[in-house]
């Protein structure tokens, strides 16, 4: 793998997919040091093959950053560095010397966390997050496409002011983009611009969302004597109800709850949603990730 400075934002690259997460916090597991001064994480995605670190503040052209990982620190119920077969990353160290800072000063960084997914058979979706300023407001973002993998480019098209997504159909003979790349603007880059500098941009091929199966347990009271036609009716319920959730969407067991209990009869205590054993129920999830709830993933206790 790689790793990458620009900005605020460390990007890893491994030689695996990863299981996606999204961490927010103080996250102690990292270890980064910035001109010998430790430096807080305090963001990660992880996405395809790729890892996003937020520091806590930028760094410079000239910082000399390492990077660490204790697997030991990583607390329960978050998410670190995990392959998608389950196996958890061994600690491991990255000197200064293998990684690349591409920060310019006065400069905007490349868009963040910058990852594109299909939404459909006929919709592409790309989106990122606000990145390091350069030290100046950032006036607007521009994003081009390409049909061939990146051998050829569309010219860039300007966003609305703020706006970070992008989602596009097919063109008019039925293609959809397999690269899609992103650059933000401040006054310092619009002037380095009209002198033929093109600035750095983030660049993504399109991917599947990450499809998230999930487990439901449904606990019923005891004076609850539910036939088994109503018990299908709730888990049917419960199915189309997560089915709806858009992409990236929190999940929300008060509303799994409601709709269960709209069914005649039904007498629900709780009702309990984990993915891969951990607990969903109000937790910040990356926007790639596609909820997926069957008959067979419910059950009743």
């Amino acid at each position: 793998g790689n790793a990458i400075v620009d900005g605020s934002q460390i990007i890893l690259t491994f030689d695996r997919e990863l299981k996606a997460s999204a961490e927010t916090g103080t996250l102690g597991w990292w270890d980064i040091t910035v001109g010998g001064s430790a430096r807080n994480i305090t963001k990660q995605i992880t996405y395809q093959n790729k890892a996003f670190l937020t520091m806590a503040s930028h760094v410079d052209h000239d910082d000399v950053v390492t990077i660490g990982y204790d697997a030991s620190d990583v607390g329960s119920g978050k998410t670190g560095i995990i392959d998608l077969s389950g196996i958890t990353s061994l600690d491991f160290t990255i000197p200064a010397s293998n990684i690349i800072n591409q920060t310019t000063n006065g400069l905007p960084s490349i868009p963040a966390d910058f990852r594109a997914f299909k939404t459909g058979t006929d919709m592409v979706k790309a989106m990122w997050e606000s990145n390091y300023n350069g030290g100046q407001t950032i006036d607007g973002y521009e994003y081009g496409i390409s049909y061939d993998n990146g051998t050829t480019w569309s010219e860039w098209i300007a966003l609305a002011s703020g706006t970070r997504e992008v989602e596009l159909s097919p063109n008019t003979v039925s293609q959809l983009p397999n690269r899609i790349r992103a650059r933000a603007s401040n006054p310092n880059a619009q002037t380095l611009q009209k002198l033929g500098f093109t600035g750095l941009n983030a660049l993504a091929p399109i991917t599947r969302p990450v499809e998230h199966r999930l487990t439901v347990v449904v606990t019923l009271s005891q004076a609850s004597q539910l036939v088994r036609d109503a018990l299908n009716e709730i888990k049917t319920v419960l199915v189309n109800r997560v089915n709806q959730y858009s992409m990236g969407e929190t999940i929300w067991v008060n509303d799994l709850l409601a709709v269960a209990e709209l069914v005649q009869g039904a007498r629900i205590t709780n009702i309990s949603v984990t993915h891969g054993g951990t607990d969903v129920n109000d937790v910040e999830q990356p926007a790639f990730v596609n909820w997926k709830l069957e008959a067979g993933d419910i059950t009743f206790a």
